[in-house]
């Protein structure tokens, strides 16, 4: 049904695209989809590029500037077996087709791995809460979570106590951004407070994170759906080794972390 196996997502996208470039307005919806299009349109007539080739790289090239955020300030052995360690370990599906989300995801990631440099005075605030407002921009239901991190490194930095209400509210910020995107735009959503009291939530949650995946006898799908599979157990490893080795930066680590 889809040939490309990308469902249809990249497909509207690139129409509204042609449609913005062609006549110059567009009323999306979502509204909030135009922090990608106008970007994408400006390129296509500041370098006079095909909208079809920018919308295909766009994500993928942005999405190398993140090992190069910080790899730069590593050593070179370091920097060659970090960068092993991203094309080995790290999903890259996320960065594979431009939308709006993952354009989102990509400068929101950006603006946390330079918020570190930042930490260490070495970039500019204003340049990093300038890359995360983007994300928010680009797709706000994507771009909070990474705004609050962003804010919370910056309280760490100036030495200040980060509010317990700063912290809960980043990790149920998307929720509760749902909740209220349901009501603005007039679409039915079911929330019921009943299910966290019965097990089968939990189970049928978290039960996926803990089953691993089947093998299908194919090294590349059976590759990608054990890095799906292993994802929050590395990442919570990575946390924990930068938290007790990285002294220097061991409050930066715990906040991200919280």
């Amino acid at each position: 049904v889809y040939p490309l196996g990308f469902c249809f997502d990249g497909f509207l996208h690139q129409a509204s695209e042609q449609l913005l470039f062609a006549t110059g307005t567009l009323a999306p919806k979502p509204w909030y989809y135009m922090g990608q299009y106008v970007f994408v349109t400006w390129l296509a007539r500041i370098f006079e590029v095909r909208l079809f080739w920018i919308d295909i790289l766009l994500v993928p090239l942005s999405a190398l500037l993140l090992p190069l955020s910080f790899l730069s300030r590593l050593s070179k052995k370091i920097s060659v077996s970090l960068l092993v360690g991203l094309c080995v370990f790290l999903p890259l599906s996320l960065f594979i087709a431009t939308t709006p989300q993952a354009f989102s995801y990509t400068i929101g990631l950006l603006a946390v791995f330079l918020g570190i440099s930042a930490f260490e005075r070495q970039t500019p605030w204003v340049f990093v809460f300038v890359l995360a407002a983007w994300s928010l921009v680009i797709h706000p239901l994507s771009g909070l979570p990474f705004f609050g991190a962003l804010i919370t490194m910056w309280l760490t930095a100036r030495k200040n106590k980060i509010p317990c209400i700063l912290l809960i509210g980043t990790s149920i910020v998307t929720p509760v951004a749902f909740f209220f995107n349901g009501l603005l735009s007039r679409n039915h959503v079911e929330w019921s407070l009943e299910s966290l009291g019965r097990s089968s939530f939990y189970t049928d949650t978290f039960g996926p994170w803990l089953a691993a995946p089947p093998s299908h006898f194919s090294l590349f799908v059976d590759w990608t759906n054990f890095l799906h599979f292993l994802l929050p157990f590395l990442s919570l490893l990575l946390a924990v080794w930068a938290i007790i080795r990285d002294e220097e930066r061991r409050s930066i680590w715990m906040s991200l972390s919280l």
